[in-house]
């Protein structure tokens, strides 16, 4: 409890110089949050799927994890809505991979990782989305 306590007060830090992303953070959280529920609500007498969310958060590594090396800007996605798709990713894999080992209680690197591979794909796809709907709003202006 108290590593996530330092953790916080170093989001906190990091946040307020502009060093970190605060999407990514609450994505991880909000991802984490998510599929822990979902484990919970699929089998709520297993003893591994319904342990529940505020102990993933204080397992292994996740505050630290998410705090200082999920928002590394330079593995991370690196726009504003693809910073939310990989915290998202980041806290939901970190889930998944726990539970699907018993063994690797510590999946949050293993789970950056995984997110890091995907980061160019996210920035990609919310680039085409972006310019997908400026070609739709242009036609409306011109047609209108």
């Amino acid at each position: 409890m108290v590593s996530v306590l330092g953790a916080a007060i170093g989001a906190v830090f990091l946040i307020w110089t502009g060093m970190a992303s605060w999407r990514v953070i609450a994505g991880s959280l909000l991802g984490l949050i998510g599929v822990s529920l979902l484990g919970n609500a699929i089998a709520p007498d297993h003893l591994i799927l319904s342990i529940p969310w505020y102990w993933h958060l204080v397992l292994g590594g996740f505050a630290f994890g998410t705090v200082f090396i999920a928002t590394d800007p330079v593995t991370g996605a690196m726009t504003d809505p693809g910073r939310w798709g990989f915290g998202l990713l980041v806290g939901g894999l970190t889930v998944v991979i726990r539970l699907g080992s018993v063994s690797y209680y510590e999946a949050m690197i293993f789970a950056i990782l995984l997110a890091s591979l995907f980061s160019p794909l996210i920035d990609y796809v919310v680039v085409q989305l972006n310019i997908r709907r400026r070609r739709l709003r242009l036609q409306e202006v011109s047609d209108g």
